[in-house]
């Protein structure tokens, strides 16, 4: 029984142990050509990411890394939104003219000269410009203005809206104004660093005025809403270590016809030197706008005019995206 068994055992051994000495040996045999076989392998595979490398050369030849000076402000160029500071003078003239006792009362007033409108206001403006798309951008805009002027003797009789206000009398005035705009504009020329194209658009302008005597009690006031539809032409470019410049030129005339009983000229424009860096934007430019808004007929019952002239330097901060 212990020889049957002992037999038995050397018979599985044997041929397990020469079974696995051929394999051993096989795959000894069969490495070398294995190996060749993955050379070839490996070298194809490395063979092929070069191809697609200078396949893709070509396609990254043309794009710049953001990081490097030269390039900074054209990682984010989508748009900006930007708080906007003006030191903005005013000049002009005002007339309402209303029938009193059978009497048309009212009178052009110059806005410096006569109602001491000398100080320049700080304007604060929201403005956005923005990109959904390459060739295609949106401007938006919104600010308020409040001007104040003091005469404590008038050298002449000021006549407003029927009111007169007698000669040395103390007067006091104040003109306000609220600016909405809106544009689109297509870009024919555009890339990251920047775009410049021709632009249309609307924009809301509420005007408002209050002439007060108060120790006569004499207090005059108007107001007019005026929509102006603009056609002009806007763009901005980075040159390179972030330095880059904008402006905006916004025109529309009415002449004689207008929006309802609404005539008016309009001229806007407004640009500078700007820096960018990642998500910073700053800004030094210019603004200049010119309304001359007008309700009613000249000469007639209910007409009002503001003849506004608006200048100064502007400082921008806001936000790349």
């Amino acid at each position: 029984m212990k020889k049957f068994i002992l037999i038995s055992m050397l018979g599985i051994f044997f041929p397990v142990s020469f079974f696995a000495q051929s394999v051993e040996n096989e795959s000894l045999f069969q490495k070398p050509a294995q190996l060749a076989l993955a050379g070839a392998t490996v070298q194809q595979s490395t063979s092929q990411p070069k191809s697609k490398e200078s396949k893709s050369k070509p396609d990254n030849a043309g794009k710049k890394d953001a990081s490097e000076p030269m390039n900074w402000g054209t990682d984010y160029w989508r748009g900006t939104g930007r708080l906007n500071w003006w030191d903005a003078g005013l000049s002009g003239n005002i007339e309402s003219i209303s029938q009193k006792n059978g009497q048309l009362i009212g009178e052009s007033i110059d806005l410096t000269d006569v109602l001491n409108m000398n100080t320049p206001a700080s304007v604060f403006e929201f403005e956005v410009w923005a990109r959904p798309s390459r060739r295609n951008r949106l401007i938006g805009a919104f600010s308020m203005s409040q001007y104040y002027g003091s005469v404590d003797n008038i050298p002449a009789e000021v006549v407003y809206d029927g009111d007169v206000f007698p000669a040395n009398s103390s007067l006091k005035s104040k003109i306000a104004s609220a600016h909405g705009a809106l544009y689109y504009q297509f870009l024919p020329f555009a890339n990251e660093r920047g775009g410049v194209g021709p632009l249309v658009g609307l924009e809301y302008w509420g005007l408002s005025t209050k002439l007060e005597a108060p120790a006569q009690g004499i207090k005059a006031e108007q107001k007019i809403d005026v929509p102006v539809p603009v056609i002009g032409l806007a763009g901005d470019y980075t040159f390179g270590y972030g330095i880059g410049a904008w402006g905006k030129f916004g025109w529309m005339g009415t002449g004689g016809s207008g929006i309802g009983d609404v005539k008016f000229n309009y001229i806007e424009f407004d640009g500078g030197f700007n820096f960018k860096w990642k998500l910073l934007y700053a800004g030094l430019g210019y603004h200049y706008i010119l309304l001359d808004a007008s309700t009613g007929k000249s000469g007639h019952d209910g007409y009002t005019k503001f003849n506004l002239s608006q200048s100064g330097p502007m400082a921008s901060l806001g936000v790349n995206f």
